[in-house]
């Protein structure tokens, strides 16, 4: 059984990108809003419950806001913790950078220090299957996960940082999730917009700063024989948002999982495709010497994948949609691959 009552390995927790500046192949460079991550610190107040409250987790139409982690009762796969380096065998103990603020994948908690969501379900059966203590230092943005790992700090940055072509030059990623990207929908447009196609001549929302999708949207608009889009430029995430509740803008470039997100915790919200495809790979960062470490967390992955508890761990977040193959560096299967 992969769920029990017993207490688990304690959680764990990841990091988030950002800012997205991938590439999708053969078109122009593509966005991404960092809107979860502000979304995640205002209702920090309410995340998701500890592991300590004896449930193994509601379904996925359930609350996202309350929902209690799942509880793994995996015992040590021996073959798999022999993959880790001779040192981390040793010790018991795998150096991990983490970070929280991308929900409903990594949720503040309510205890300093604590994150609850997705990657949190999938971390602590990780670590029970490894035999590990996952012992971990909280780096708030990727960049400083990143120079954690370059410093030996680290073994691994348990992330939602994006597997591009840049960042595969330097580290490895253990890729175990597929974010889609969409046009979030809020407010009164709610149920009228129904495709891309609705926001052209419409006005289309984005961070000064940020990369987004307004060419191809203009591009894909041209070639239906509409309107492009306007643009509204703001200085911040905050404002973007408002914006976005109040109706001033129609739409902007967001993770699906924030919309997941929104609608969980109570907010009028809804997403349409992209003209294009708009997906990018999430991995957990090692070095790009980092073969032992990589190659173990994907074998305890694969174990996940093999009997069911990645696709509990996916859907119960209501983020059934970004289930993959797990693989090492697989990022160039994604859209925005770069």
């Amino acid at each position: 059984m992969h769920r029990s009552g017993a207490t688990p390995q304690p959680s764990d927790w990841s990091s988030m990108n950002l800012r997205f500046t991938g590439r999708r192949r053969g078109a122009s460079v593509l966005p991404a809003v960092a809107v979860a991550a502000t979304l995640a610190l205002s209702l920090a107040a309410c995340g998701s419950s500890s592991d300590d409250d004896g449930k193994d987790g509601g379904d996925s139409s359930g609350d996202l806001t309350s929902q209690a982690q799942l509880k793994p009762d995996y015992k040590v796969d021996d073959t798999i913790r022999a993959m880790l380096p001779q040192s981390i065998q040793d010790s018991g103990v795998l150096k991990a950078a983490l970070s929280a603020g991308n929900p409903p994948l990594t949720i503040p908690g309510k205890d300093t220090g604590t994150v609850a969501g997705m990657v949190p379900d999938l971390q602590a059966a990780i670590a029970q299957i490894l035999g590990v203590k996952i012992e971990g230092s909280v780096y708030p943005t990727t960049a400083s996960q990143l120079l954690a790992i370059d410093s030996k700090r680290v073994d691994i940055a348990f992330s939602t940082n994006s597997d591009t072509r840049e960042r595969q030059a330097t580290y490895q990623f253990v890729d175990y999730f597929k974010s889609n990207y969409v046009l979030a929908v809020q407010g009164t447009n709610v149920g009228k917009i129904k495709s891309w196609e609705d926001f052209c001549g419409g006005t289309y929302g984005s961070v000064k700063g940020s990369i987004d999708i307004i060419e191809d949207m203009t591009k894909s608009c041209a070639d239906a024989g509409k309107d492009a889009p306007k643009v509204s430029y703001f200085e911040d995430v905050p404002a973007l948002l408002l914006a976005a509740k109040s109706g001033r803008i129609d739409t902007f470039f967001t993770p699906a999982s924030y919309v997941v997100w929104g609608s969980a915790s109570g907010d009028k919200i809804d997403k349409v495709a992209p003209p294009t495809p708009t997906d990018t790979y999430y991995g957990f960062t090692v070095a790009k010497d980092g073969d032992e470490v990589a190659k173990a967390v994907l074998a305890a992955l694969d174990k996940l994948v093999a009997d069911g508890y990645y696709k509990d761990a996916l859907e119960r977040w209501n983020l059934g949609d970004g289930q993959m193959t797990p693989g090492i560096n697989a990022g160039a299967q994604s859209a925005m691959f770069g």
